[in-house]
């Protein structure tokens, strides 16, 4: 009986334990850097040492950018007047992107960071257009986990991961996946089957009216 209680304690406490461990990745899945370099720097180091070691998977995860501009700053590129100005790692970009879905994280947690990145977020080739190509290889794999997190995120966050799922040059295009998407949606998430309309109907508009 006392070995049983024993046992019974150790559980208790192995859970408290991860519940502890979770509840810090998912109140710091963004951490505050002084600089870009700085977070270029760090997340190297931690790219590193995941390769290496493979360890450090959560370090590496907030590390990630977390918002479009991070991302754009650390990965994409600028235009100013006839210049091309490319991000730290711009070249690199690939084995980033790679790790960061690849990684082994709390999914949940994983797609509430995905979901910030995507926020106010536009088309650009390279960088996000890797980013968007396993955004939707994943988005298929996992879609049940992704659609609890989009339900749980705001009308905006919802409208901006849909446009970025869709962005491309060729909208017209995307109305195949509008219909992929809806499949999978069926008559389960009204809320996110009508801002996906509105976020194709969007992106259709504008680019068609600039033609």
């Amino acid at each position: 009986m006392k070995r049983l209680r024993n046992n019974a304690s150790l559980i208790i406490i192995l859970v408290l334990l991860y519940r502890c461990g979770n509840s810090q990745v998912q109140n710091n899945i963004c951490i505050k850097h002084s600089s870009i370099q700085d977070q270029v720097n760090q997340l190297k180091s931690a790219y590193s040492q995941f390769v290496t070691t493979k360890s450090n998977a959560v370090e590496y995860f907030k590390i990630f950018p977390c918002s479009y501009d991070e991302f754009i700053s650390v990965f994409g590129y600028k235009e100013s007047k006839d210049t091309v100005i490319f991000s730290p790692l711009y070249y690199e970009s690939n084995k980033y992107i790679d790790l960061f879905f690849k990684i082994e994280i709390d999914r949940q947690l994983f797609y509430k960071k995905l979901i910030k990145v995507t926020y106010k977020s536009y088309w650009e080739a390279d960088a996000v257009s890797e980013f968007q190509s396993y955004l939707m290889y994943y988005f298929k794999k996992e879609s049940e986990i992704i659609l609890t997190e989009l339900m749980n995120s705001s009308d905006d966050e919802i409208l901006d991961f849909w446009k970025f799922y869709l962005f491309g040059p060729h909208p017209e295009k995307k109305e195949k996946y509008v219909n992929e998407l809806h499949t999978i949606l069926g008559d389960s998430y009204p809320k996110l089957s009508l801002l996906l309309d509105k976020a194709f109907n969007s992106l259709f508009n504008n680019q068609t009216s600039d033609l």
